[in-house]
């Protein structure tokens, strides 16, 4: 039992290494420039609920980096990295980031 409790705790660490390492493909690609690699490698990451993949997929929604510029998408994606709003106190006038100031409501019925 205790060989099944080490090749667990194992698998789970090569697992996190390998997400890690990708993580760091992807990054690489981005700050290169080759937006479409990094997109192919955080978009798998990030719908499997890695933070950062989440936030640099929103920033490139957000800029049009490899793709339309989408706002909504990129909203999305920003708010499921951080799902609680963030402003940084030393500058003021910065934006939230994460629900709820950010929530999208759909549109009123105009009947």
């Amino acid at each position: 039992m205790k060989k099944l409790h080490v090749l667990l705790w194992l698998s789970a660490l090569c697992g996190n290494i390998a997400v890690a390492d990708m993580f760091a493909t992807a990054v690489r690609a981005y700050a290169s420039g080759d937006y479409e690699t990094a997109l192919q490698i955080l978009l798998p990451l990030a719908e499997q609920g890695h933070p950062d993949a989440q936030f640099r997929l929103g920033m490139m929604f957000d800029n049009g980096l490899g793709l339309p510029k989408d706002p909504v998408e990129a909203e999305y994606w920003y708010n499921k990295a951080c799902p609680v709003p963030v402003t940084d106190p030393e500058q003021p006038g910065t934006k939230e980031i994460g629900p709820p100031h950010n929530k999208i409501e759909p549109p009123e019925d105009a009947s």
